[in-house]
């Protein structure tokens, strides 16, 4: 009698599976679904094949990536209630995992903090993406950041708009929560979301040497702007003669694209860049998206109204100075938070024959700026 037996091959290449964000899933279709399913081979039941919703928890349960909300934004009251939280709860301090943050940290006011900064979160043992508390030694607390991953690195976050109290002489620790759940449970304490308060809370306390806090200040040096068709470039000459190029998403251009986004309760916003152009990617339905490209053609009939047709169906009209405006405000932050200065003065690269033209346009729009054009070859003359 033959003797069966089985073999495992060590060597058989294991397929990489991939997880998926459930906002992302909701914009999908059902057939892009159904593809997601038999690419990750997840079994369908017949009663699920056409059941959107049942297809978006199936891939979830085995392949979902979860989405932690960021405490980023100014909201009245929100540091005094997390306050109240701390001081009516028992914090259980845990030396595992060890969570190592640059000693110093400088905070400047009115701009955000990101991976430009360079403040790294590390730790032997993987982070969970949620929120930090600023705290002192008696648990006062002063401003919250939050992780955000760029590739393989952790990095330390905070909101533009995120207030922080004042600083004084104190012993600064930041607060990492192990349990998700008590990260999600200060997002709704802050934003004054009615929720229970979690019956056992642990943290582990990261030493700081100091925080500094600063003010941005106002450059002497002009921001130079190459506004292209398809893409926009921006820098400042340093005294020294060296450049220096503003980045965004590693890379040091700038997507000339601008984005209509409806919000909830009827309100829009505008995205632009890099951000514009994932809006218009992830749009797996079949409709249009509010995208518009090659805004740099904009600058000869300016004072056209472009229309757009939003989900809700209900069509918005936006003038294109209103969105060229909101397009370099966009530009004027990034430099800001990058270069950590204020600009007055602005010097746009044009072709040789439209340099009056831009000169005139973006003297209407920045009006609160000293505005120049130079023909492109003169960048570094005039550095």
């Amino acid at each position: 009698m033959g003797q069966y037996t089985y073999t495992l091959n060590p060597h058989r290449e294991i397929e990489e599976t991939h997880t998926y964000k459930q906002s992302d899933l909701e914009k999908m279709t059902t057939f892009h679904l159904r593809e997601i399913c038999r690419k990750e081979r997840l079994v369908v039941s017949s009663a699920k094949n056409e059941d959107k919703d049942g297809l978006i928890r199936l891939i979830m349960r085995f392949r979902g990536q979860k989405e932690y909300r960021h405490i980023g934004e100014f909201c009245e009251g929100g540091l005094e209630r997390i306050q109240e939280f701390l001081d009516q709860q028992k914090i259980w301090f845990l030396e595992e995992p060890e969570v190592n943050i640059p000693g110093t940290l400088t905070i400047f006011h009115d701009t955000e903090m990101n991976e430009l900064d360079d403040y790294q979160v590390k730790s032997e043992k993987k982070l969970y993406c949620g929120n930090l508390l600023l705290v002192d030694e008696a648990l006062r607390v002063y401003t919250c950041f939050y992780i955000e991953e760029r590739g393989d690195t952790a990095y330390l976050f905070k909101g533009k708009s995120m207030p922080v109290h004042p600083l004084e002489k104190h012993q600064y620790s930041i607060l990492y929560f192990p349990n998700e759940a008590v990260s999600e449970f200060l997002y709704d304490c802050y934003y004054g979301n009615p929720v229970s308060v979690p019956g056992h809370t642990e943290a582990v306390r990261i030493p700081l040497l100091d925080v500094l806090e600063r003010q941005i200040p106002e450059a002497d040096l002009p921001l130079v702007i190459d506004f292209g068709s398809s893409n926009t470039t921006m820098g400042i000459c340093l005294p020294d003669g060296s450049i220096q190029i503003a980045t965004a998403k590693g890379k040091t251009i700038i997507p000339s694209v601008i984005g209509v986004r409806e919000k909830a309760g009827g309100e829009t916003e505008f995205l632009f860049g890099y951000e514009a152009q994932e809006m218009n990617r992830q749009n797996y339905r079949d409709e249009d998206v509010a995208v518009f490209y090659d805004i740099k053609r904009w600058i000869s009939d300016a004072d056209r109204v472009e229309s757009v047709i939003l989900k809700s169906g209900y069509k918005y009209q936006y003038p294109r100075k209103e969105m060229l405006r909101a397009y370099f405000d966009s530009l004027f932050e990034m430099a800001r938070q990058q270069f950590k200065c204020s600009f007055t003065n602005i010097q746009l690269l044009a072709p040789i024959r439209q340099k009056e033209k831009f000169r005139r346009l973006f003297t209407e729009l920045l009006p609160e700026y000293a505005v120049k054009a130079y023909a492109k070859g003169h960048f570094a003359e005039n550095c």
